[in-house]
């Protein structure tokens, strides 16, 4: 949910996912319905591309419409007990100006996602920086360090406690929460809720997700 894993596929390896994310904050309500495809183009090399679907209130009569697309590549590596990864994901304009307002151009962001599975549970860390490059007066530096700690309830379903923090120049935010997630043969379900423990931020956060893999 908050934090990024360094899992990836093999070679020829497909997935699709969506879902449905709503989010209260300050007087704002946004609702976004993601679109994304994954291809492992080589061992450990994940290609993605997403697109969302976003309505916000007071916004184009409270319309849905589409957000900016966003493109990702990550790639996996093994140490002995910790797997890692290094992703970089670019977002390029078009149609978030419609919710923000202002000129929107290319969004850049860099994670570093750790893992490490103990006897009763599995511990993740991810590093991340961004560049969330809207226009010249707008533009912000985004540092970011996230933590969970998840274990099995059984075969097939996982419960996670996770922590985000995020620091720019013009605020921070450390953002809680908690997910179940199902894991089918070749089918994943989530469900999670979070919320920003600081006053500025994310007040609710309630998200539902699905993926297939091929």
């Amino acid at each position: 949910m908050l934090v990024s894993s360094p899992g990836v596929g093999k070679k020829g390896n497909k997935s699709i996912g969506t879902g449905f994310s709503y989010i209260l904050q300050d007087n704002a309500k946004i609702c976004q319905i993601p679109v994304s495809v994954s291809y492992t183009v080589v061992d450990k090399l994940d290609l993605s591309l997403a697109l969302p679907m976003l309505r916000m209130t007071g916004v184009n009569d409270g319309i849905w419409g589409f957000s900016d697309i966003f493109a990702s590549a990550k790639y996996g590596i093994d140490l002995d007990e910790i797997k890692t990864a290094f992703s970089m994901g670019v977002g390029f304009p078009s149609g978030a100006e419609r919710f923000t307002g202002t000129k929107n151009n290319v969004d850049l962001n860099f994670d570093i996602p750790v893992e490490r599975e103990f006897k009763n549970f599995l511990a993740n860390i991810d590093f991340g920086y961004s560049v969330t490059d809207i226009n010249e007066t707008t533009k912000q530096h985004i540092i970011k360090l996230a933590g969970a700690i998840s274990r099995s309830l059984n075969k097939k379903v996982g419960g996670s406690l996770e922590m985000m923090y995020q620091d720019t120049e013009k605020y921070s935010s450390m953002i809680a929460g908690i997910g179940l997630k199902y894991n089918g043969k070749s089918n994943s379900y989530t469900i999670s809720l979070a919320k920003d423990l600081h006053k500025r931020g994310v007040d609710f956060l309630f998200s539902l997700g699905f993926s297939k893999s091929f």
